[in-house]
């Protein structure tokens, strides 16, 4: 009997020793796994969140067990400036930046918000594929720690209102618009006569429907995800301004990283990027024909009045960094 309970208790510590080695080595693979998280503040109908689950697909497949990313879509961290912000001091990893919000923090940044400035989307995919946005990067590294990990396309923004259908640039005064929270599109919305209201982007239907604004910004494909037609009903095709996005990433968290994941953070972005870029082309041209089906009325306006109009907002840049001038020039000398 004595010998019995004798191997059955070390047969007992045995199987406590493996449990004990089992759930060590667990934990050492938990410790050891990379977790990326990556917020966003877009709708989930939109291509943003279709590049952040295709990110987190692809990047996940490249690596294996190594990384999981974790994705907090439709705003439940925050708002697009609470997220960069929470980037910057690293709570959480990734999010979507772009040169509006970048700008409160580098001036520089607004070179990419100047009114008219691009000819096209050849001209914008150049000019981030080279010095200028090399040059962009570098100081947002270095400044606020962080780094862009590709340029992507939102597209040439257009104008909904309504009440008051904008046909001509007299039609602009005393508008009420929704205005994001950055000095460029304040500054123009002031330059074309209209009344700026900064509003975040995730407010804008609420602040439309309240009619707390008569009208707002977006580019077409961004009208139809917020279904801002439901509020609106004049959409003029004022190409004011571009937008890119930019998937970006705290800079220590990324210096962390191991060379492969690094590798496969880059490869995967190589892959996204042209990918997204063509969905969002092809997206707002389909997005005019679904603001034409819902019932807006779709104006054509002579731009040439706004461009005169917007030249006091390029001066207004210039003021405010002093390298407007140098990339300025670097973007002009890309035009075809």
């Amino acid at each position: 009997m004595n010998n019995l309970l004798s191997r059955n208790k070390i047969l007992l510590c045995m199987l406590i020793l493996v449990m004990l080695s089992v759930l060590v080595s667990q934990s050492v693979l938990a410790q050891d796994k990379i977790v990326i998280k990556y917020a966003d503040f877009h709708p989930l109908d939109t291509i943003n969140y279709e590049s952040q689950l295709l990110f987190k697909e692809i990047l996940e497949q490249k690596v294996g067990d190594k990384v999981e990313v974790k994705l907090y879509p439709g705003g439940q961290l925050g708002a697009q400036r609470d997220l960069i912000e929470q980037v910057k001091l690293g709570t959480i990893d990734m999010t979507f930046g772009n040169p509006p919000y970048f700008s409160n923090l580098i001036p520089a940044f607004g070179v990419m918000d100047l009114p008219y400035i691009f000819n096209d989307y050849y001209h914008i995919e150049r000019v981030v594929a080279g010095e200028v946005g090399s040059m962009l990067n570098d100081l947002l590294i270095k400044q606020e720690g962080m780094r862009i990990l590709g340029w992507f396309h939102i597209g040439f923004r257009d104008m909904i209102t309504s009440k008051t259908p904008i046909r001509k640039i007299e039609d602009f005064k005393g508008v009420k618009f929704r205005s994001p929270e950055v000095s460029t599109y304040i500054n123009m919305f002031k330059a074309l006569g209209a009344t700026p209201t900064p509003i975040p982007w995730t407010d804008v239907y609420q602040a439309m429907q309240t009619k707390l604004v008569d009208g707002l910004e977006t580019s077409p494909e961004g009208m139809t995800s917020t279904k801002v037609y439901e509020v609106g009903k004049y959409v003029t095709l004022t190409n004011h301004i571009n937008t890119v996005e930019c998937p970006t990433i705290n800079e220590a968290f990324y210096q962390s990283l191991p060379e492969d994941v690094k590798q496969a953070l880059h490869e995967t972005m190589d892959l996204l990027v042209p990918w997204q870029r063509y969905k969002v082309i092809r997206k707002n041209i389909e997005a005019i024909q679904e603001l034409k089906d819902q019932g807006c009325e779709i104006i054509e306006i002579d731009v040439t009045p706004l461009r005169k109009a917007c030249e006091t907002v390029w001066e207004q840049f210039k003021e405010q960094s002093p390298l407007a001038e140098t990339l300025i020039e670097k973007i002009d000398l890309l035009r075809d």
